[in-house]
């Protein structure tokens, strides 16, 4: 039979070009390579959202069906979500060679595979099919000249130079999509006996290697080793983030030691295993491409991802997570088209009847709100759930971001004062070029522009890499999702529907209509100046001008006070707060292009990625191509879908980002509601307003009651919004997990949006009742903030501890303190509290530090608890406060007492002889070495700068902590040592002095 070959043509084709080779070091994390042994699972709960998720990207369950599966409200075991899995989708050429050896009988073979030189036209293989050639060449041998072809009719090239073998120059284009692998079976890879797959892994070293879970922010030191449990002892990408005793400092989206939100988890992996493209066809064949060419061990694209999800507590943003993705092009070489997007497995009515009540979802896209969303089908109602299944929301917050096109993709041109043109019904119309025309070309490399006047025609230019030839009457019209400028405006992929009709006329009626976008007019200039106009998120400028030298020149670790890179040099540094990275202002976001539902859920597979036998896309690429909404089923089916964003280009170095955030509502109109307050918290960098800080809560059973007793921490808290705002203390009580049991006050639309506490203990400052403010951001319900009353009789303030007498012995209570503030209602600010975690594992509970679990039970026979006999005597020095003792825990009294009576000392320090540097301005770096003066990179007493001689610290003397002392023997001995007590900074001494004021109750604790 004939040799065919079916010819492929694509609009778009740059040659791939080796990029300089990343200087080895530059990177702490270029050595690292995803391993499927580092491989760990996490479950964030940080509010109303409780769910599973794993290192190597899957949010929601495994194979195995492991739960929770986007819980909400958590405790109730309402899942929604089945799995989320991240697509990563690049367009890749490659071009290899091949040779083959040729005999004397003019046969040349390859690949087992011979082939006959016939004439200067016609190869003949072994099988007799024919070759077509082109395009004569000359190939010698054994003296004779023989007339080849560069290129083979197969789409493949061909170059044979003049010695006894056959050079074969292959070129094609392949479509690679990275996946994770998750539960919905047909995992890329070729699995068998290794199990190996071609999906992203993690990388390891960001996690404690004994133990199995994904760090997170509120983690613990439960196993005593000096640092939270999951942490590793340093970050692989900040390994200096460290303390001056060598613990760990969290790595943080805004920097060191900084987690803005209430509960936060990070992870990163890498394509490194996928091997599928780098070899000829299929993961196997000849070696044809490497993403890094000093790291032959490396697979993949070089794609790195970070993984980060943060949560509030706060009630107006309890019903949501927030997923950050930022994927990094760590490779050799500039990726010229890609698209990323997920693949959802919704799961509304949950697993239970063998899946039944999951095969009557529904799901649609709202391209105005940049969300998907998913729910049940009336009766919305499932055996499964506890009440009625609600509507969960995928909203695409941040998307990639183009810096290339010349278009304002996400129409924020007006943070920067250069003007801008409008576009136009004419813009998008076709265009032809007359002698004297100005036209735009673009260089392949940098994206610069250059106008250009048509001399004569036809002209052959050179743009974006490609060589074309213009010529009179011809029209040119932009091709949608090519990036490439058609019609020779300087602008990339400008979209008549996206950038103007639907933003004038929306698809919704009831959706506000935009202005159109606007551009860059390299002929005239207008608009180049905007530097809102293709901002990107990784080029050292401050696109929208919000740095502030003031608050925000911290140095490249976010973190003030560590003499860092950049600190205090006038100047924006990549790390500091609004810039770059840390500000999503600077990211030209091109928003959902697609969304595309399918049923049943198998239909889509995570190796469908490339079609090797047709050389074609597979169904992942292609239902993330942009404008593909097909298959959008109105009938009730157990669907799943993907939605995506592209196409962009990704160039070596470069970093694009996308955001998720996952939200819930009992109904369409609150989930609405919840993604408008989940894009704020984006639209404000994830600078939403925090609560106190979280109280350490301890406890104390006894007969028929429970006393608990927590610090004092949350009391000096500094909320970026709001400042010292702290007010008051809630303490709930519950008898199942997640407090689910308590959550009974509803809004005004019958939603349970707040926990009934059981006391509430409030600040004696005249701010009081109910808060005022737009009770519409709460739905019609208002935060009581106290009464100015602890809930004690005669008493009235703070205090920091209480003991229950309504409780049954035996019985299990789940007790949390919470703090809270009194919110800002002049910046129309609601009031705050802190989270309270509360998961039970099946075998373990995972408590926050404010939460205990415990059953009271009465004492044994004979046992009399500690208690202080006499009164409290001021034997010396001065002091203007009152001091009561209650011993609150009677099991921490040493045993060597026996029962006897003892006389204890309480001896109190200030800021002037505490041995801490209250004000933070004694610095252990070189540039200070002056301080130093011992030279142990610590401050000790006489060493300027330090207690008394730090005017700071000695002239206004505020108490900061105490010493209890048994000092029954002529030996004292120390039971509570200073060195066991949180001290605080100078700016926080008014505040403490007015805490001091109101009383002080030492407790005797640990």
């Amino acid at each position: 039979m004939k040799y065919s070959c079916k010819m492929r043509f694509f609009l778009f084709w740059v040659l791939l070009g080796l990029s300089t080779v990343l200087v080895a070091g530059e990177n702490s994390l270029d050595h690292l390579l995803g391993d499927r042994t580092a491989r760990k699972s996490g479950i964030i709960a940080g509010n109303k959202v409780r769910t599973l998720f794993y290192n190597y990207g899957v949010v929601g369950g495994d194979i195995t069906g492991s739960s929770p599966e986007g819980e909400w409200p958590i405790g109730s075991g309402n899942s929604y979500i089945g799995d989320v899995s991240i697509l990563v989708g690049v367009e890749l050429p490659r071009k290899w060679e091949k040779k083959a050896d040729i005999d004397e009988n003019s046969i040349a073979v390859l690949d087992g595979v011979e082939y006959e030189i016939i004439d200067a036209q016609t190869y003949i293989n072994a099988n007799r099919d024919t070759v077509k050639l082109i395009a004569p060449n000359i190939l010698r041998i054994k003296g004779i000249d023989y007339n080849v072809s560069r290129y083979f009719y197969s789409c493949k090239s061909l170059n044979i130079y003049p010695d006894s073998v056959m050079h074969l120059m292959y070129q094609d284009t392949v479509y690679y999509v990275g996946t994770n692998d998750g539960p919905r079976g047909a995992t890329d890879g070729p699995g068998g006996a290794s199990n190996m797959s071609w999906t992203f892994e993690p990388l390891p070293g960001f996690v404690d290697p004994n133990q199995d879970y994904v760090p997170l922010a509120t983690d613990l030191d439960l196993d005593g080793d000096g640092k939270p449990d999951t942490w590793p002892w340093f970050w692989p990408d900040h390994p200096d983030w460290v303390d001056a005793n060598g613990i760990p400092e969290w790595n943080g989206y805004f920097g060191r030691g900084i987690s803005s939100a209430d509960e936060e988890t990070f992870f990163y992996m890498d394509d490194a295993n996928d091997y599928e493209f780098n070899y000829e066809k299929n993961g196997s064949g000849k070696l044809v491409f490497l993403p890094d060419s000093t790291n032959t061990s490396r697979f993949g694209l070089g794609l790195r991802v970070k993984v980060r999800a943060m949560q509030w507590a706060h009630f107006m943003a309890q019903d949501m997570i927030f997923w950050l993705y930022e994927i990094e092009n760590f490779s050799d070489w500039d990726y010229n088209k890609a698209s990323f997007g997920m693949v959802v497995g919704t799961l509304s009515g949950g697993r239970c009847n063998d899946h039944i009540d999951a095969q009557d979802d529904l799901s649609y896209f709202d391209m105005e709100e940049n969300m998907c969303y998913s729910w049940d089908a009336p009766p919305a109602y499932s055996p499964c759930f506890d009440g009625p299944v609600g509507y969960v929301g995928y909203a695409y917050l941040e998307s990639p971001g183009n810096p290339y096109d010349g278009i304002d993709n996400d129409g924020d041109y007006y943070k920067h004062p250069a003007p801008a043109p409008q576009f136009t019904e004419e813009d998008f119309n076709p265009v032809t070029f007359d002698i004297g025309d100005q036209i735009v070309l673009i260089d392949g490399e940098t994206y610069e522009r250059e106008v250009v006047t048509i001399d004569q025609l036809p002209m052959t230019v050179v743009t974006q890499g490609r060589e074309v030839t213009i010529r009179a009457g011809v029209s040119y019209k932009e091709v949608t999702g090519n990036l490439i400028d058609d019609d020779f405006d300087g602008l990339i992929d400008e979209n008549y529907n996206a950038h103007y009709l639907y933003r004038i006329k929306p698809l919704r009626a009831e959706v506000t209509p935009k202005p159109p976008l606007r551009y860059k007019n390299f002929i005239t200039g207008e608009g180049v100046d905007n530097l809102m106009i293709d901002e990107t998120r990784d080029d050292g400028i401050d696109n929208d001008g919000d740095w502030d030298p003031a608050t925000d020149d911290v140095g490249a670790d976010g973190k003030p006070g560590t003499r860092d890179e950049g600190e205090g040099d006038g100047l924006p540094t990549p790390g500091e707060p609004n810039l770059d990275a840390t500000d999503i202002d600077e990211s030209d976001q091109i928003g959902l292009t697609s969304f595309n539902y399918f049923t049943p859920p198998g239909k889509v597979r995570m190796n469908d990625d490339y079609n090797w036998d047709i050389s074609s896309p597979g169904g992942l690429w292609n239902r993330m191509q942009p404008g593909n909404y097909d298959e959008i089923s109105l009938e009730p089916v157990d669907g799943d879908f993907i939605y995506g964003a592209g196409y962009f280009p990704i160039r070596k170095g470069q970093t694009e980002r996308f955001s998720l955030g996952l939200v819930y509502g009992n109904d369409e109109a609150e989930m609405y509601k919840n993604k408008q307050v989940a894009q704020q918290i984006y639209d404000e960098n994830y600078n939403f307003t925090r609560p106190p800080e979280t109280p350490t809560v301890k406890v104390v059973p006894g007969d028929k009651r429970v006393t608990l007793y927590w610090d004092d921490l949350a009391e000096y808290s500094l909320d970026p919004w709001l400042g010292y705002d702290f007010e008051g203390y809630r303490i709930y009580r519950s008898t199942v997990e997640g407090f689910n049991d308590i959550n009974t006050i509803t809004n005004a639309y019958g939603n349970k949006q707040f926990y009934k506490p059981l006391v509430q203990f409030d600040l004696v400052n005249n701010i009081k009742g109910n808060y005022v403010g737009d009770l519409n951001i709460s739905g019609g319900i208002s935060f009581y903030l106290g009464d100015d009353d602890n809930g004690l009789e005669g008493d009235e303030g703070i205090t920091h501890s209480w003991t229950d007498t309504t409780v049954e012995n035996g019985k299990m209570y789940v007790y949390a303190v919470v703090s809270y503030d009194r919110g800002g209602s002049h910046l129309g600010i609601p009031p705050a509290e802190c989270s309270k975690r509360a998961v039970y594992s099946g075998s373990s509970w995972n408590l926050g530090t404010n939460v205990v679990v415990i059953r009271p039970g009465g004492y044994v026979s004979g046992y009399e608890p500690g208690h202080v006999s006499g009164e409290v005597t001021h034997s010396q020095g001065t002091a203007s406060g009152s001091v009561r003792v209650n011993v609150i825990n009677s099991a921490l009294l040493p045993e060597s007492w026996n029962g006897e009576t003892r006389e204890l000392e309480i001896r109190f320090v200030d800021t002037s002889n505490d041995l801490y540097d209250n004000n933070g301005n004694w610095f252990e770096t070189p540039a200070d070495s002056a301080d130093d003066v011992n030279g142990n990179q610590y401050p000790d007493n006489g060493e300027p700068d330090f207690n008394a001689l730090d005017p700071a610290e000695a002239l206004t003397r505020i108490t900061t902590g105490w010493y209890l002392i048994d000092v029954t023997t002529s030996v004292p001995d120390t039971l509570v040592p200073l060195q066991e007590q949180v001290m605080l900074p100078q700016s926080l001494l008014p505040e403490i002095g007015m805490a001091m004021g109101i009383g002080m109750e030492m407790l005797l604790s640990s």
